[in-house]
C-alpha cells in the first residue's frame, strides 16, 4: 500500500524537473517504468511492514490473501498509480473551440512522482519515476462557469517506492495552464487509497520554466522534513525568494521586496521627483520588487511601469473575470465623480442629511445627491477675508495676525496630563466583582487598545475641519470565561469584552481639557452614548490600521 506522508493538499512549488536533479537522483532504466540502482530481493511469503510517520501500517500474510501480485522484471510487487488532473485555460482560450480541440488532441501534460524516502541501496539518493503522459479524458462544466478539462495518467511503481512526496507537472503546451488539483488513486493489491494535491496554481509554458513541483500541504520544521524531498523543498524556497537581480516577468512567482522608489517620475518632470520610502533604518513601507530600469535623472528612483501594469506574483494576480469587473467599476466611479463635479463644481461643504441618504447613494445608481446649502467654501473664505480687512482698517493688526496664524499654521499641542479616569473601582464594577483589578492584571485578563498619545496631537487640527471631530481614546477589555466562575483554561477560553472607553479632548486656547469614561450603560441614554463611543474607537482603529499598519 502506498501512503501519503502528509495531509491531503498541495502548495505552490518551483519550476524544476527530473533533469534538474541528475546529480542527486537515480534515473529510471531504459525500457522500465521504475528501476533504481539497487538490488531487490524476491518476494517471500510474508510482506514487510509499511511505515508512515515512523509507525508500521500493516503486515500482510500473502498465503492468507490468495492474491497474486503483479511484479516487475526483478520480481518486485507493483502498485498502480492512477492520476486525475483537473486543468483550466485562460478565459479567452477556454471559449475558443479551436484552442480547446488542439489542446485535447496533442500530448503536452507530463507527470512525474518523487518518493518521500531516499533510496536505501548503494546510491542513497532521491527516488522518482519516469515522466508519464496524461491524456485528455473529458470536460467538466459542473463546478464553475469556466470549464475544467480532466486528464488521466496511469503508472506502475514497486510497493517499496514509498509515500508520494511530490508531483512534477510539465507543461509542453503553447500557453500557460491552471492546475486545480491532482488526485492520485493508489491501487494496492491488498488495500486501495487516494492522495489529493490541491494545487490551485498556474504553470508557465516558457522554455526552461515550464515545470512545477507540487508538495503536500503540511509544513515541516527542517529536522522533520522527509529526506526524499528535502532537496526539492530547499530549492523551492530559493525559487520564490529570488536573488534580487533581473526584471520580474508577469508569469513569475517570486516574492522579493524593495523600497518605494517608483512614486515619482523625474525623467518626465523634475518637479515629479519623490523621496525614497523605506530602507535599512526604516524597513517599512516596502513593495514587491519589480527590477525595472533606474531613472536617467535620478539613480535612486525606478522608472514607472508601462501602461500601469505592476508586477505581482502570478498566482496573486486578478483573474480575467475579476480584473474586468474591477476596471468596469473604476470607469463607473470616475464617471460618477465627473458628473457630480459638473453639477456642484464650487461647493465642497454640502453634506448628507442622514446615514440613510448615504446608503441610498449605492442603492439607486448614484442618483442621490447631497442637500442644497446656501454656504460654500468660496463664500466662507470671502466672508473671512472681508472680516480681516475690516479689522485691519480699524488698526487691530494683532488680531488679524492671530486669526491668519490659526488658519494657515497649526502647532502641535503639548500633552500635560497623562492621567486616566479609568479607576480600580470602575474596573471591578464592570467585571461584576469576579476578581479584583490587581488579580485581573496578574492573571492577564485585562487588555488595552491605546490610541490616546497617538491621536492627541491631531485632535485640534481635525476638529478645525467643517462637520468633523476627533478624540483621543483608550479602550479597556476584559477576558471573560465561557461560564461564570469557571477557571480559564486553554480548552475553555472566553472573549474580549470592552468594559470602558475613555475619550479625551486636549486643552485649547479657548477651552479646557475635556475627558470622560463611557461604560455599557443600563439606561437608554447610557446605551446610546456607549454605542457612539465605540464608533469613535472603531474609526481610530480603522485609520491606524490603514495609515500606519499598512505603511
Amino acid at each position: 500500500m502506498l501512503t501519503a506522508t502528509q495531509p491531503l493538499g498541495a502548495t505552490l512549488s518551483p519550476s524544476y524537473g527530473s533533469s534538474s536533479f541528475s546529480s542527486s537522483t537515480v534515473s529510471p532504466a531504459a525500457g522500465q517504468q521504475w528501476a533504481p540502482r539497487r538490488g531487490v530481493s524476491k518476494v517471500s511469503c510474508t510482506c514487510t511492514s509499511r511505515f508512515m510517520y515512523g509507525q508500521a501500517i500493516r503486515t500482510v500474510d500473502r498465503e492468507e490473501t490468495g492474491l497474486v501480485p503483479c511484479c516487475d522484471e526483478e520480481g518486485a510487487e507493483l502498485i498502480t498509480l492512477k492520476a486525475t488532473v483537473k486543468v483550466q485555460l485562460k478565459q479567452e482560450d477556454s471559449t475558443n473551440p479551436e484552442k480547446v480541440a488542439d489542446m485535447a488532441s496533442r500530448p503536452w501534460l507530463l507527470l512525474e512522482y518523487f518518493s518521500s524516502e531516499l533510496d536505501r541501496g548503494e546510491t542513497g539518493r532521491e527516488k522518482y519515476t519516469e515522466q508519464n503522459e496524461a491524456k485528455y479524458s473529458r470536460t467538466d462544466r459542473t463546478i464553475s462557469a469556466q470549464p475544467s478539462f480532466i486528464y488521466e495518467a496511469t503508472l506502475k511503481v514497486p510497493y517499496w517506492f514509498g509515500a508520494i512526496g511530490a508531483v512534477v507537472v510539465k507543461n509542453s503546451y503553447n500557453s500557460e495552464v491552471y492546475i486545480s488539483d491532482i488526485k492520485v488513486d493508489v491501487d494496492d493489491p491488498y488495500e486501495s487509497s487516494a492522495v489529493t494535491f490541491h494545487c490551485d496554481s498556474w504553470v508557465a509554458f516558457n522554455p526552461g520554466h515550464n515545470e512545477r513541483i507540487f508538495f503536500p500541504l503540511k509544513s515541516y520544521i527542517p529536522s522533520q522534513t522527509p529526506k526524499g524531498v528535502e532537496f526539492l523543498r530547499r530549492k523551492e524556497l530559493e525559487a520564490i525568494r529570488g536573488d534580487g537581480h533581473g526584471e520580474r516577468m508577469g508569469w513569475e512567482r517570486i516574492y522579493d521586496y524593495d523600497v518605494y522608489n517608483d512614486l515619482g517620475d523625474p525623467d518626465k518632470d523634475a518637479n515629479a521627483k519623490r523621496p525614497v520610502l523605506g530602507g535599512r533604518r526604516r524597513p517599512y513601507p516596502r513593495r514587491c520588487r519589480t527590477g525595472r530600469p533606474r531613472c536617467k535623472t535620478d539613480w535612486r528612483s525606478e522608472t514607472r511601469a508601462n501602461g500601469g501594469d505592476i508586477y505581482v506574483p502570478r498566482d496573486e494576480a486578478f483573474t480575467e473575470r475579476k480584473a474586468g469587473a474591477f476596471n468596469t467599476k473604476k470607469v463607473l466611479s470616475g464617471l460618477a465623480a465627473f458628473t457630480t463635479k459638473q453639477k456642484v463644481p464650487d461647493d465642497k461643504k454640502r453634506s448628507f442629511p442622514s446615514l440613510a441618504a448615504i446608503d441610498a447613494l449605492y442603492e439607486d445608481g448614484y442618483k442621490n445627491q447631497p442637500t442644497e446649502q446656501e454656504d460654500n467654501l468660496k463664500g466662507y473664505l470671502q466672508e473671512l477675508l472681508e472680516e480681516q480687512v475690516q479689522l485691519f482698517l480699524k488698526g487691530e493688526t494683532e488680531k488679524v495676525k492671530e486669526d491668519l496664524l490659526k488658519l494657515l499654521k497649526y502647532q502641535t499641542p503639548e500633552i500635560h496630563d497623562r492621567d486616566s479616569l479609568i479607576t480600580k473601582e470602575l474596573i471591578e464594577k464592570e467585571i461584576n466583582g469576579v476578581m479584583t483589578a490587581e488579580e485581573a492584571v496578574e492573571r492577564k485578563r485585562l487588555f488595552m487598545l491605546d490610541y490616546h498619545d497617538m491621536f492627541l496631537p491631531y485632535v485640534h487640527t481635525v476638529r478645525e475641519l467643517d462637520d468633523t471631530t476627533l478624540y483621543a481614546s483608550r479602550t479597556l477589555f476584559f477576558l471573560t470565561d465561557l461560564e461564570e466562575g469557571r477557571k480559564l483554561t486553554e480548552e475553555a477560553k472566553g472573549t474580549l469584552r470592552p468594559i470602558a472607553i475613555e475619550l479625551t479632548r486636549p486643552k485649547s486656547p479657548n477651552l479646557p481639557q475635556w475627558r470622560q469614561v463611557f461604560t455599557p450603560g443600563s439606561s437608554v441614554t447610557g446605551s446610546w452614548l456607549w454605542q457612539l463611543a465605540k464608533t469613535h474607537v472603531l474609526a481610530h482603529d480603522t485609520g491606524y490600521h490603514q495609515l500606519i499598519s499598512h505603511w
